[in-house]
């Protein structure tokens, strides 16, 4: 595997942040200590016998530490001029609702489309669902070292995102997973961000914890509006002011394009892409187009991606 220094990089001014937050700063960003070790971690894990692995092993309490533990030297396999992009974090639940399922992947497939890098951690739900959509301009942090895949449900996913895009790790080889490398590797992808879109997340989750490092290093925090009873962790961050909502997804990645100075996608004279730049659900171009999106497809202007469709 071949590394690089973030310190040593264009990363510097981000890195030395992270690594300098004062131990006052730490504390006021944990969200850990209201929650039990065994109950915050659960969730990380796809079945009981992960879980039960990890957990045989010795166990050093985790602390807020674990957010901030000092960073230099990184793991990496693909393509590094994906870092040299505005980096966009979108992380959240494993389980969210269709609602931000869709959105989520409306939002990624936009923002790589309209010059942006996608980075986030490889796990299941909105991990994935950013990743697929972005691809090949997304970016990968593991909890693993990089000859290994972490959910292996997502085997696939991140052996393309290694070959065509680009995975990170802190992590020398056969480094498995442990119960603090999730909030470690959350931390990389916090900090390398420009700002953190969290679509859905539950209270006391991973997301959690991610927000309040991202409010230590001042990075903005993007949400959608949701039901009173859902995104629990993201409506607390919207009534404390602490994230903004996005209405309208279009104005967000203009606004966006002209604050990095990127000229976004803007739209075109065909009906079908522009029906798809907005509404990218496979079943509903289809209930509008027919056998029309065959005839794009085969002529490379659209690719479906699981149940949505990303222009090319």
């Amino acid at each position: 595997m071949e590394s690089f220094s973030l310190l040593q990089s264009d990363f510097q001014d981000k890195i030395t942040r992270l690594n300098s937050l004062t131990n006052k700063e730490r504390k006021e960003s944990s969200t850990l200590n209201s929650v039990s070790t065994k109950d915050y971690l659960a969730g990380f894990f796809t079945t009981k016998e992960d879980f039960t692995k990890v957990k045989e092993k010795p166990i050093k309490a985790l602390k807020s530490f674990t957010l901030f533990k000092p960073l230099d030297k990184i793991f990496y396999k693909g393509n590094l001029d994906l870092l040299k992009k505005p980096l966009i974090a979108i992380i959240g639940s494993r389980s969210p609702s269709v609602y931000a399922q869709e959105q989520t992947a409306l939002l990624a497939s936009r923002l790589a489309s309209s010059g942006f890098s996608i980075i986030s951690g490889g796990a299941l739900g909105i991990d994935y669902i950013a990743h697929e959509n972005a691809f090949p301009n997304t970016i990968s942090v593991l909890p693993c070292s990089l000859d290994l895949n972490y959910p292996a449900q997502n085997k696939k996913l991140l052996e393309e995102i290694k070959k065509s895009a680009l995975a990170l790790s802190e992590y020398e080889e056969k480094t498995r997973i442990t119960l603090a490398s999730f909030l470690e590797r959350n931390r990389i992808i916090i900090a390398l961000s420009d700002l953190v879109l969290i679509p859905y997340a539950d209270l006391q989750s991973g997301s959690s914890s991610s927000a309040a490092l991202a409010l230590s290093l001042n990075k903005p925090i993007l949400t959608l509006p949701h039901k009173m009873s859902e995104s629990l962790c993201t409506q607390k961050l919207l009534a404390a002011n602490k994230a903004t909502a996005i209405y309208d997804i279009e104005e967000f990645i203009k606004t966006l394009g002209l604050f990095f100075d990127i000229k976004t996608l803007q739209e075109c004279d065909d009906e079908v892409l522009n029906f798809i730049r907005l509404n990218p659900s496979v079943q509903k171009a289809k209930e509008k187009f027919g056998n029309l999106l065959f005839d794009y497809e085969l002529d490379s202007k659209i690719t479906r991606v699981g149940l949505n469709y990303k222009i090319n």
